[in-house]
């Protein structure tokens, strides 16, 4: 029998006192379940978008950047503006060139060119 990951059960790890570290895994655990069906509003991209925004809270932002590729590449809606948040991780990471160069190409999209 399959499980269903609920947004209520998202919801009850992030409010139960586990640190970041371990709230970015077990949310990365998730995704990596066999057999594994979403609840409304859950998706294994948001999961890894909530993942990346818990260990860009404890400072690791490799792990962050690598998780919101992850989510990126994903199934599923998220609530985070994951390309914002790259933006934000390669800054953090020491790279606003690179930084710069994706906020560009994302408002030569937006504007349709």
């Amino acid at each position: 029998m399959s499980r269903v990951i609920t947004a209520d059960e998202v919801r009850k790890l992030q409010s139960s006192g586990l640190g970041d570290a371990e709230l970015a895994d077990t949310l990365v655990a998730w995704t990596e379940q066999p057999d594994v069906r979403y609840g409304v509003g859950v998706s294994p991209a948001e999961l890894l978008s909530l993942a990346a925004t818990h260990r860009g809270v404890c400072g690791d932002h490799d792990l962050q950047w690598e998780l919101l590729e992850r989510a990126r590449a994903a199934e599923g809606a998220t609530t985070i503006d994951i390309e914002a948040k790259m933006i934000a991780s390669l800054v953090l990471r020491g790279q606003p060139d690179q930084a710069l160069r994706i906020a560009d190409e994302l408002r030569k999209q937006g504007s349709g060119r």
